[in-house]
């Protein structure tokens, strides 16, 4: 049978003037994911040697729920902690690990190590978590890390999403494509905004990620105002998604830099205390910030730009007045359709596409026109809407 065996200890424990009481405020913690996860726990978490505890899981359900409970009550401590999956070749007791040995005690201790040799090399601080499987392939448990490191990216995907869509009206827009400036003046309202996103994980190491992002999103704008004829590429669907999709790279590239060299991204004690307050998860929140903010304007500017040679013929006042309509009719679909799956209310989904096609009942019998246009863009919104209900909550 594989256990899953964690292993953590203080960084830098020998510079910390007040060692007893974070001594004292580890042990009252590990007490709490004792009783707390009770059911899931086959070796109680402990203190071993000073500032070092173990603890052993029957599964892995709860083991990144346990990592950031530590890690949030023990701030602004730093821990390394190791995770190894495997066999437990020893004997042991529920009441305490100590006397436990086998492969995942190898595989955890030998994740803290490495996280300690990585410290020296760099002249500071590694990653605070890896996971280590015995048995398994550098490469495949180089994969899991990474993944790992990747949850950083929600918060760089928020700033993002503010400062590309939601700070930068049509008027900022059309400036950058009448003049350099304009260019300029995005970059700087980008980086002020992201700046901002950051202050609830504050810190020089964010200082440095946000100026990246702006940098990089500096030079993707303006690779795009040196082509030639600019103007008329500003709706195009091609054009949209590989604009994006240099951002997304960018913003992969800086969360795989922050991975690599540690950029602190801790939260502020006063934001810990509040969240702990509302008994909110702090990673959660944001992944549904991120969704929410993902499937109103973005989603809507894909939609708009992809139907936009599906555009049925009429009344031109008309068709913009109902398209402003459908947009917000669109966002609220999306943000009710979104909670439904995240509830696992599949069935309840329809009930939302049918009093939509209702309310368009008259004009979509009379339009076969209209009615294709009205499909297509259903679809994909419920494409992009399932979609980020898959990588962004799931």
């Amino acid at each position: 049978m594989n256990y899953i065996a964690m292993i953590g200890d203080i960084k830098d424990s020998r510079k910390i003037k007040n060692r007893r009481q974070v001594q004292e405020r580890l042990n009252t913690v590990l007490k709490s994911v004792n009783e707390t996860y009770c059911t899931e726990i086959s070796a109680n978490f402990i203190i071993m040697l000073g500032d070092e505890f173990q603890g052993l899981l029957k599964t892995g359900e709860n083991v990144l729920d346990i990592v950031k409970y530590i890690q949030n009550e023990m701030y602004p401590v730093k821990l390394r902690i190791g995770i190894g999956i495997g066999e437990i070749s020893t004997n042991f007791y529920n009441e305490t690990a100590i006397g436990a040995d086998g492969p995942a005690y190898y595989a955890a201790r030998e994740v803290v190590e490495q996280l300690h040799e990585q410290e020296k090399k760099l002249k500071k601080q590694a990653a605070d978590i890896q996971i280590s499987i015995y048995g398994v392939n550098k490469f495949e448990i180089t994969e899991i890390n990474t993944l790992l490191a990747l949850i950083k990216i929600i918060e760089l995907g928020i700033g993002h999403l503010l400062g590309d869509f939601y700070f930068q009206n049509e008027r900022i827009a059309s400036y950058k494509e009448e003049t350099y400036k304009g260019v300029l003046l995005h970059s700087l309202e980008y980086y002020v905004v992201f700046l901002v996103v950051m202050l609830p994980v504050f810190s020089f190491d964010m200082i440095l990620g946000v100026t990246y992002a702006a940098a990089a999103h500096f030079v993707i704008d303006t690779i795009k105002c040196l082509i030639p004829d600019r103007r008329k590429f500003r709706r195009n669907k091609e054009v949209f998604v590989i604009d994006q999709c240099a951002h997304i790279v960018s913003i992969l590239a800086l969360a795989y830099i922050m991975y690599v060299f540690d950029f602190s991204i801790e939260p502020l004690g006063i934001i810990v205390d509040i969240l702990s307050a509302c008994e909110c998860e702090g990673e959660i929140l944001a992944r549904w910030i991120l969704a929410v903010l993902l499937i109103h304007i973005p989603v809507n500017l894909l939609i708009q730009i992809s139907l936009e040679d599906y555009k049925p013929k009429g009344d031109k006042g008309v068709i913009k007045s109902d398209n402003k309509a459908g947009r917000r009719i669109g966002s609220v679909e999306r943000l009710i359709m979104l909670v439904f799956l995240s509830r696992a209310q599949y069935a309840a989904i329809g009930f939302v596409l049918t009093a939509k096609s209702i309310a368009r009942y008259d004009k979509i019998t009379k339009d076969e026109q209209f009615a294709e246009y009205y499909l297509l863009g259903t679809l994909i919104s419920t494409l992009c809407v399932v979609i980020c209900s898959i990588l962004i909550l799931c």
